[in-house]
């Protein structure tokens, strides 16, 4: 192949083949032979060619025979476009010139070259008020004229116009010291409720020559001037809610703008009156006479100039009036027209209207303690009645339950009337502990201390001592998070003192000497029900190798994560306090101590869901789903009505303890002796929560290490200690009074014990693995085996025979969760898209469009010392601003009820 290439090589250069093999085997080596050429090469001045012959180039001209020319192109178009003629040219101009006896010349461009430098506006009563309607300026005959306009209308009369001096010298101003006479235009609608009546215009002046008809140029001149009223209405101070039966005293003010009194006293006599109406289906109005009626008049007798007249109405609310109305009062302000224009046989004045403001305020009922009601609404002067007979509506009809109501701006906060609080807490949330409470969260304004929402109107101190007392608490359509954030991480961890003050406030009960003896108190803790949060300590020990600077924050941190993995089920903040070194001896001995808030636990209910629209959901969509077997249960389907979300909401804020009770007397026979039956969406809402809940609380305590210590007891009994510290939702299920009978265990629950052993399962393919390959050694697999125990424990006890426990299992593994089955393997995702079915909302929808603790405070933390009293100081700032504005608010109330 070499070969080959250089001979190949050889040719193209120009050699004959007999130089390209000479060539290739003198590279070679080749043997050489003796032969004689009869042809000598170029170099020899022969023909032949060799290797050292230089190649000759060739040339050779090529030339290609021209084509044929191409066809004509088309003629072009006709022009269409039409001409039109050019632009004017520029204006000519003549320049008078007048020569003057001196030689000097003055160039004018007209005959006259008159400016007006100015004019001053004047009312016509001297109030220095622009009022439509009003009395034009005096008169005066001078030849300068007003322009009309929107609102300045030239009179008809001679009046309307005036000469100018005969002469005026060059270069000379004269000021004229009469006006010109016009009017201002009548308003023909009055304003709108809320506004006031202001409009703005130009008032221009022109100078026109009548034998010429022409106007003088560079005459014209304009001012802006405001057209308004003089009196207007502010500070109208009325309740934004009252209690039906209740008298309150609302002030208001009415503001002369004028440079002038007003007034039927005042030396203008003009009228001014306040007029005030009411519904008289809910309530009447206190007049002058001391009488009551629907529509009041109050005449003002003097307004003195640039000053407001504070003036008083009684309103009393009618016994029989309807609960959770809005209610409008009208507050209208008259004035007559001014003295001047009103005709000497007129007997009675025109009253023109000039200001009208629409009050609002919510008839609401007061609240009365029912000692069955398993809900408290709280709601404000903003929330409409639909809404509230919506929520009332859902809670008797379909939960079966009754709610009390409590309204924020009847109260001025939480908190009970001195004279109703006897025999009662202090705040109203301390007398539902252990139930529900619903916070209707939008913003309303909150007694002058601006728009307030309720979840900044509540001490979170009373909140964490509700919350772990078992009160489920929703802040039902929350106009910010970011509010409920604030509010809901200083409730878990409600900070009672800073660092420096802890020692003082300590318990000796509090005070731990190990790490051990402390978890053992937070298991027993647990396990008696405990609903207390507090502080604790634990010494610092020395460690021999660690400096004693870095002891307490290195012990902090191991006991933070100790406490993370081993109650996944609680919070903590934990935190370091440093030793006293006022004595050099206890400083070497004592290293610190380690502070432990126990917070609020995850199975506490403190929830935020968004605002929604009303109405949105169709629950005939819902019942065509095949979800509900009858519709008798359904409640009123008549507009308004809650959304299913909303419903799943309210549902969830229901302690575990009554959800759990609701599906155990879900059958006929228990629920007719018993309590009132549930709709069928309220049940299917409540078993998608449980369904939720256990899920939640299975995964965190797979996701970390806490062990199934069943102690020294008896299996079954060890096994409700693992479910009361580990699965507080399982053990409210399991540990029911009806669960101990024999009484036959509903469909409902059956359903919570095939998901709960779902959750168990593998949901990812390396658990599946792992929980085959190592079955004794999986973590997972060895909580499988436990939930299998005390289901079947539960199911033996209800007689299910082993051919039917059988059969609930293979169920489980079948029906519900499936190793091989992507679909069925994550039970998180399958229950998250049964809720979600459930709301007619997507996956991302259900669970952005709500907010709870566990994901704002979703873990025990460490802190820094600064850390801990900055959170604190925030903490106490926002205390002190609730209870400050809340004692204002009862201030104002106080002042203003005049009976209850």
């Amino acid at each position: 192949m070499a070969l080959m290439a250089s001979v190949r090589a050889h040719a193209i250069e120009g050699g004959n083949l007999q130089a390209a093999i000479a060539s290739v085997a003198a590279r070679y080596g080749a043997r050489r032979f003796n032969l004689t050429d009869p042809g000598a090469c170029h170099c020899a001045n022969g023909e032949g060619n060799c290797i050292g012959c230089e190649s000759k180039p060739m040339y050779k001209d090529f030339r290609r025979n021209p084509g044929h020319d191409g066809r004509d192109g088309l003629t072009g178009s006709v022009i269409t476009t039409p001409l039109f003629p050019g632009a004017e040219g520029q204006a000519g101009e003549c320049t008078i010139v007048v020569g003057r006896p001196d030689g000097t010349q003055q160039r004018y461009t007209s005959r006259y070259d008159l400016h007006l430098t100015g004019f001053d506006i004047e009312d016509g009563n001297g109030d220095g008020i622009f009022e439509p309607g009003g009395m034009p300026s005096p008169m005066c005959r001078i030849p300068i004229y007003v322009n009309p306009s929107k609102f300045i209308l030239p009179t008809t009369g001679s009046d309307n116009c005036a000469l100018i001096p005969s002469s005026i010298a060059p270069g000379t101003e004269v000021t004229l010291a009469d006006s010109i006479k016009v009017l201002i235009r009548q308003s023909e609608n009055p304003p709108a409720i809320g506004t006031q009546y202001f409009k703005q215009d130009q008032v221009s002046v022109k100078a026109s020559m009548p034998w010429l008809n022409r106007d003088l140029p560079f005459f014209e001149f304009s001012r802006s001037v405001d057209i308004q009223y003089p009196i207007e209405l502010r500070n109208l101070d009325f309740l934004s809610a009252m209690a039906p039966g209740s008298t309150s005293r609302s002030t208001y003010e009415v503001y002369n703008k004028g440079s002038r009194a007003l007034g039927s006293s005042t030396t203008s006599q003009r009228i001014v009156e306040v007029n005030i109406a009411i519904p008289e289906d809910t309530g009447a109005l206190n007049s002058t006479e001391d009488t009551w009626a629907s529509d009041v008049g109050v005449d003002i007798k003097e307004i003195r100039a640039e000053s407001a007249t504070e003036l008083q109405q009684v309103i009393r609310i009618s016994s029989d009036s309807p609960n959770d109305q809005q209610m409008v009062i009208r507050v209208d302000l008259y004035i007559s027209v001014p003295l001047d224009q009103v005709a000497d046989d007129e007997v009675q004045r025109d009253m023109q209207l000039v200001h009208q403001n629409d009050v609002h305020c919510q008839i609401s009922s007061r609240h009365v303690f029912n000692p069955k009601s398993r809900f408290l609404l709280v709601t404000n002067s903003q929330v409409e009645q639909k809404g509230t007979q919506a929520l009332l509506r859902f809670i008797n009809n379909d939960l079966g339950v009754d709610a009390d109501l409590w309204n924020v701006s009847l109260y001025g906060g939480l908190q009970y009337r001195p004279e109703a609080s006897r025999g009662t807490s202090e705040n109203v949330i301390r007398t539902y502990q252990g139930k529900s409470i619903i916070f209707l969260d939008n913003e309303f304004g909150f007694f002058g201390s601006g728009a307030r929402t309720l979840a900044g109107l509540c001490d979170t101190a009373i909140l964490s001592e509700a919350c772990v007392r078992g009160t489920g608490l929703l802040f039902l359509g929350s106009a910010n998070f970011n509010v409920f954030r604030s509010l809901s991480a200083s409730v878990v961890q409600a900070l009672a003192s800073n660092i420096q003050h802890i020692p003082r406030i300590l318990k000796p009960s509090s005070e731990f000497q190990s790490v051990e003896e402390f978890v053992s108190s937070v298991c027993q803790s647990r396990l008696l029900q405990s609903t207390e949060t507090s502080i604790f300590t634990v010494p610092v020990s020395k460690l021999w190798y660690r400096s004693n600077k870095t002891v307490p924050a290195v012990t902090a941190k191991r006991l933070a994560k100790s406490l993370r993995q081993r109650f996944p089920q609680e919070r903590f903040l934990v935190t370091t306090l440093r030793p006293d070194n006022t004595s050099t001896e206890g400083s070497q001995r004592d290293l610190g101590k380690v502070i432990i808030l126990h917070g609020c636990p995850k199975q506490n209910i403190l929830l935020a869901v968004e605002s929604a629209a009303p109405n949105m959901t169709n629950i005939d969509a819902f019942q065509s789903s095949g979800s509900l077997n009858d519709s008798e249960s359904i409640s009123s389907l008549e507009s308004p009505r809650l959304n299913l979300f909303e419903m799943f909401m309210i549902v969830s804020s229901l302690p575990s303890t009554t959800k759990c009770n609701i599906v155990w007397l879900r059958s006929a026979e228990i629920t007719s002796s018993r309590c009132k039956r549930c709709s069928e969406v309220a049940q299917r809402a409540i078993l998608l929560c449980l369904q939720r809940d256990i899920n939640h609380e299975i995964n965190l305590f797979l996701d970390s290490s806490a062990q199934l210590d069943t102690g020294q007891e008896p299996k079954a009994k060890g096994s409700l200690r693992v479910l009361a510290l580990h699965f507080p939702t399982l053990y409210h299920l399991f540990s029911h009074p009806t669960a101990l009978t024999s009484e036959p265990i509903p469909e409902e629950v059956v359903d919570l014990l095939a998901y709960a052993e779902a959750s168990v399962l593998p949901r990812k393919k390396r658990q599946v693995l792992q929980y085959h390959l190592t079955p004794f050694f999986c973590r997972r697999s060895q909580v499988h085996r436990f939930f299998v125990f005390v289901i079947d424990a539960l199911l033996e006890h209800k007689a299910f025979t082993a051919a039917t426990i059988r059969d609930f299992h293979n169920r489980v593994r079948k029906d519900i969760h499936s190793n091989w089955n992507r679909s069925k393997r994550d039970t998180t995702s399958v229950i998250t898209a049964m809720c979600s079915e459930f709301t007619r909302k997507s996956n991302h929808a259900f669970t952005k469009g709500q907010l709870s603790s566990k994901d704002v405070v979703p873990k025990t933390e460490m802190v820094e010392p600064t850390q801990w009293d900055e959170r604190w100081e925030r903490l106490e700032a926002e205390r002190l601003r609730v209870a400050e504005e809340c004692r204002m608010a009862r201030e104002e109330l106080g002042a203003r009820i005049l009976d209850a």
